[in-house]
């Protein structure tokens, strides 16, 4: 399972997820705003400022940055 953490406030990033969506047909994706009022509280490992600077994402427990994301 894939977990990607986005700019939800970013009409680019939101268009790109969506799209990204589409074609998630087996629902291996978890979308995730970073503008969720609890996000800090849900995921204490991220820090919404450095998410906020490179795409973050997680895979099987391990933490994943920029290109990393995309290619998985």
């Amino acid at each position: 399972m894939l977990t990607i953490f986005y700019d939800g406030n970013c009409p680019m990033c939101s268009a790109e997820m969506v799209h990204l969506k589409r074609h998630d047909k087996n629902g291996l994706i978890t979308l995730v705003n970073l503008h969720q009022p609890d996000f800090e509280m849900l995921y204490p490992t991220f820090q919404f400022s450095n998410a906020m600077k490179v795409l973050h994402g997680e895979y099987n427990g391990t933490i994943l940055l920029g290109l990393e994301v995309t290619h998985r």
